[in-house]
Protein backbone atom coordinates (compact mmCIF):
# COMPACT_ATOMS: atom_id res chain seq x y z
CA UNK A 1 0.00 0.00 0.00
CA UNK A 2 1.50 3.38 -0.98
CA UNK A 3 1.98 6.10 1.66
CA UNK A 4 -0.82 8.29 0.26
CA UNK A 5 -3.38 5.48 0.42
CA UNK A 6 -2.22 4.49 3.92
CA UNK A 7 -2.57 8.07 5.20
CA UNK A 8 -6.04 8.39 3.66
CA UNK A 9 -7.08 5.11 5.31
CA UNK A 10 -5.87 6.45 8.69
CA UNK A 11 -7.88 9.62 8.19
CA UNK A 12 -11.02 7.67 7.29
CA UNK A 13 -10.63 5.44 10.35
CA UNK A 14 -10.25 8.49 12.62
CA UNK A 15 -13.56 9.97 11.41
CA UNK A 16 -15.35 6.66 10.97
CA UNK A 17 -16.70 6.49 14.52
CA UNK A 18 -18.64 9.69 13.85
CA UNK A 19 -19.87 8.86 10.36
CA UNK A 20 -20.74 5.30 11.45
CA UNK A 21 -22.68 6.76 14.37
CA UNK A 22 -24.83 8.73 11.92
CA UNK A 23 -25.37 5.68 9.69
CA UNK A 24 -26.33 3.50 12.67
CA UNK A 25 -28.72 6.18 13.90
CA UNK A 26 -30.44 6.21 10.51
CA UNK A 27 -30.61 2.40 10.39
CA UNK A 28 -32.09 2.33 13.91
CA UNK A 29 -34.47 5.23 13.16
CA UNK A 30 -32.81 7.26 15.91
CA UNK A 31 -33.55 10.45 13.98
CA UNK A 32 -32.56 13.01 16.61
CA UNK A 33 -29.19 11.39 17.13
CA UNK A 34 -28.54 11.39 13.37
CA UNK A 35 -29.44 15.10 13.12
CA UNK A 36 -27.40 16.11 16.17
CA UNK A 37 -24.28 14.24 15.09
CA UNK A 38 -24.54 15.45 11.49
CA UNK A 39 -24.89 19.04 12.69
CA UNK A 40 -21.72 18.81 14.83
CA UNK A 41 -19.52 17.52 11.99
CA UNK A 42 -18.74 20.94 10.41
CA UNK A 43 -17.63 22.22 13.85
CA UNK A 44 -15.26 19.28 14.31
CA UNK A 45 -13.86 19.46 10.79
CA UNK A 46 -13.31 23.22 10.84
CA UNK A 47 -11.46 22.89 14.19
CA UNK A 48 -9.18 20.21 12.73
CA UNK A 49 -8.60 22.25 9.58
CA UNK A 50 -6.97 25.21 11.29
CA UNK A 51 -6.33 24.04 14.85
CA UNK A 52 -8.10 26.96 16.49
CA UNK A 53 -11.49 27.28 18.09
CA UNK A 54 -14.33 26.87 15.65
CA UNK A 55 -16.67 29.76 14.90
CA UNK A 56 -19.94 30.21 13.07
CA UNK A 57 -18.04 31.69 10.14
CA UNK A 58 -15.70 28.66 9.92
CA UNK A 59 -18.65 26.27 10.28
CA UNK A 60 -20.54 28.00 7.47
CA UNK A 61 -17.48 28.01 5.21
CA UNK A 62 -16.85 24.28 5.76
CA UNK A 63 -20.50 23.53 4.95
CA UNK A 64 -20.45 25.71 1.81
CA UNK A 65 -17.18 24.13 0.63
CA UNK A 66 -17.99 20.46 1.21
CA UNK A 67 -21.78 20.11 1.40
CA UNK A 68 -23.28 23.24 -0.13
CA UNK A 69 -23.23 22.03 -3.73
CA UNK A 70 -26.06 19.63 -2.84
CA UNK A 71 -28.28 22.62 -2.07
CA UNK A 72 -27.39 25.02 -4.89
CA UNK A 73 -30.20 26.03 -7.17
CA UNK A 74 -30.06 26.26 -10.93
CA UNK A 75 -33.55 27.27 -11.90
CA UNK A 76 -34.53 28.34 -15.40
CA UNK A 77 -36.36 31.61 -15.95
CA UNK A 78 -39.60 29.64 -16.44
CA UNK A 79 -39.16 27.78 -13.14
CA UNK A 80 -38.41 31.02 -11.29
CA UNK A 81 -41.50 32.64 -12.82
CA UNK A 82 -43.61 29.72 -11.61
CA UNK A 83 -42.17 30.04 -8.08
CA UNK A 84 -42.89 33.74 -8.14
CA UNK A 85 -46.48 33.09 -9.23
CA UNK A 86 -47.27 30.25 -6.81
CA UNK A 87 -45.16 31.07 -3.75
CA UNK A 88 -44.23 34.04 -1.61
CA UNK A 89 -42.05 36.90 -2.77
CA UNK A 90 -39.60 35.97 -0.01
CA UNK A 91 -39.30 32.40 -1.38
CA UNK A 92 -38.67 33.84 -4.84
CA UNK A 93 -36.02 36.31 -3.63
CA UNK A 94 -34.28 33.57 -1.67
CA UNK A 95 -34.10 31.29 -4.71
CA UNK A 96 -32.36 34.09 -6.58
CA UNK A 97 -29.54 33.78 -4.02
CA UNK A 98 -28.65 30.44 -5.60
CA UNK A 99 -28.95 28.12 -2.61
CA UNK A 100 -31.64 26.35 -0.66
CA UNK A 101 -29.41 25.81 2.38
CA UNK A 102 -26.46 28.11 2.97
CA UNK A 103 -23.66 27.49 5.45
CA UNK A 104 -25.01 30.32 7.59
CA UNK A 105 -28.49 28.80 7.71
CA UNK A 106 -27.04 25.39 8.54
CA UNK A 107 -25.08 26.99 11.40
CA UNK A 108 -28.27 28.72 12.56
CA UNK A 109 -29.98 25.31 12.50
CA UNK A 110 -27.12 23.79 14.49
CA UNK A 111 -27.53 26.47 17.17
CA UNK A 112 -31.33 26.25 17.21
CA UNK A 113 -31.44 22.46 17.35
CA UNK A 114 -28.53 21.72 19.70
CA UNK A 115 -29.26 24.55 22.15
CA UNK A 116 -33.03 24.94 21.90
CA UNK A 117 -34.34 21.72 20.35
CA UNK A 118 -36.05 23.54 17.48
CA UNK A 119 -35.77 23.87 13.72
CA UNK A 120 -36.92 27.48 13.75
CA UNK A 121 -33.93 29.65 12.84
CA UNK A 122 -35.64 33.02 12.28
CA UNK A 123 -34.29 34.39 15.60
CA UNK A 124 -30.73 33.10 15.15
CA UNK A 125 -28.06 35.72 14.44
CA UNK A 126 -26.43 33.55 11.78
CA UNK A 127 -29.68 33.15 9.81
CA UNK A 128 -29.32 34.23 6.21
CA UNK A 129 -32.27 33.04 4.12
CA UNK A 130 -34.67 30.60 5.76
CA UNK A 131 -37.07 30.91 8.69
CA UNK A 132 -37.31 27.23 9.55
CA UNK A 133 -36.02 23.80 8.59
CA UNK A 134 -38.30 20.80 8.89
CA UNK A 135 -36.97 17.25 8.95
CA UNK A 136 -38.83 14.26 7.58
CA UNK A 137 -38.16 10.56 7.97
CA UNK A 138 -36.83 8.79 4.86
CA UNK A 139 -39.46 8.28 2.20
CA UNK A 140 -39.54 5.47 -0.31
CA UNK A 141 -41.89 7.09 -2.77
CA UNK A 142 -42.63 10.72 -1.95
CA UNK A 143 -39.39 12.68 -1.83
CA UNK A 144 -39.74 16.25 -0.58
CA UNK A 145 -36.04 16.79 0.20
CA UNK A 146 -35.03 20.32 -0.73
CA UNK A 147 -38.58 21.63 -1.11
CA UNK A 148 -39.20 25.14 0.14
CA UNK A 149 -42.59 26.43 1.18
CA UNK A 150 -43.24 29.72 2.96
CA UNK A 151 -39.53 30.09 3.63
CA UNK A 152 -39.36 26.69 5.32
CA UNK A 153 -36.94 24.12 3.93
CA UNK A 154 -37.89 20.45 4.05
CA UNK A 155 -35.09 17.92 4.46
CA UNK A 156 -35.21 14.15 4.65
CA UNK A 157 -32.97 13.15 7.57
CA UNK A 158 -31.15 10.43 5.66
CA UNK A 159 -30.35 12.58 2.61
CA UNK A 160 -29.10 15.51 4.70
CA UNK A 161 -26.99 13.18 6.84
CA UNK A 162 -25.44 11.42 3.87
CA UNK A 163 -24.60 14.78 2.29
CA UNK A 164 -22.65 15.62 5.47
CA UNK A 165 -20.88 12.23 5.38
CA UNK A 166 -19.96 12.75 1.71
CA UNK A 167 -18.59 16.16 2.68
CA UNK A 168 -16.37 14.54 5.32
CA UNK A 169 -14.98 12.13 2.72
CA UNK A 170 -14.11 15.02 0.36
CA UNK A 171 -12.56 17.01 3.19
CA UNK A 172 -10.41 14.12 4.43
CA UNK A 173 -8.67 13.79 1.06
CA UNK A 174 -7.44 17.39 1.31
CA UNK A 175 -5.90 17.25 4.81
CA UNK A 176 -2.19 17.86 5.24
CA UNK A 177 0.10 16.09 7.74
CA UNK A 178 -0.46 18.59 10.56
CA UNK A 179 -4.23 18.42 10.17
CA UNK A 180 -4.09 14.62 10.08
CA UNK A 181 -2.20 14.69 13.41
CA UNK A 182 -5.06 16.70 14.94
CA UNK A 183 -7.41 13.81 14.23
CA UNK A 184 -5.64 11.92 17.04
CA UNK A 185 -7.17 14.24 19.63
CA UNK A 186 -10.68 12.87 19.02
CA UNK A 187 -12.69 11.56 21.91
CA UNK A 188 -12.90 7.81 21.51
CA UNK A 189 -15.23 5.56 23.46
CA UNK A 190 -13.25 2.52 24.56
CA UNK A 191 -14.28 -0.99 25.42
CA UNK A 192 -14.11 -1.32 29.21
CA UNK A 193 -11.75 -4.32 29.09
CA UNK A 194 -9.38 -2.59 26.64
CA UNK A 195 -9.40 0.44 28.93
CA UNK A 196 -8.50 -1.66 31.99
CA UNK A 197 -5.61 -3.30 30.07
CA UNK A 198 -4.27 0.12 29.00
CA UNK A 199 -4.30 1.48 32.56
CA UNK A 200 -2.36 -1.47 34.06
Amino acid sequence: MCDGTYILMLRLIRMQHLTDSIKKSITNKNWYSAIATALTIPDICSKISDGTKTTGKKYAQWFDDYVGKNYRTNYSEGQLAMVRKHSTEEDYQNLLKGTKLSGNDCYALRCAFLHEGTGTISTQKAREILDEIKFLEPSFGLNLHGSIQNNKLILHIDEFSYHIIDGVDKWLIQLNTEQTERLKSFLKVNDVFDFVKETK
